[in-house]
C-alpha cells in the first residue's frame, strides 16, 4: 500500500512539473497576469489620475478608457478559447 501511494505522489509531481514547463501554460499565466494588471491595477490607477487632473469628462467617456477596454477584450479573447477547450 505504501509503495502505491509513493508512485502516485511521484506521478502527480511529474505531471505538475511537465505542465509547469509547457509553453502553453506559461503563455496562459502571462496573458492572465496582463489581464489582471489591466483590469485591477492600471485601470484604477488611471481613474485616480483622472480625478486629480480635474478633467470635465467622466472616466468612462475618456479615450483612454476605450483603449484599455479594447486591449482587455483582446486579451480576454486569447484566454477564453483555451479555457473553453477543456
Amino acid at each position: 500500500m505504501r509503495a502505491a501511494g509513493m508512485e502516485f505522489t511521484t506521478a502527480i509531481a511529474t505531471v505538475l512539473r511537465r505542465v509547469a514547463k509547457s509553453v502553453a501554460f506559461r503563455q496562459l499565466i502571462v496573458i492572465s497576469g496582463a489581464i489582471l494588471v489591466l483590469r485591477y491595477g492600471l485601470n484604477n490607477f488611471l481613474r485616480a489620475l483622472s480625478k486629480f487632473s480635474s478633467s470635465p469628462v467622466q472616466w468612462d467617456k475618456t479615450k483612454l478608457f476605450y483603449i484599455l477596454r479594447e486591449v482587455r477584450v483582446e486579451l480576454s479573447g486569447l484566454v477564453e478559447p483555451s479555457l473553453a477547450s477543456r
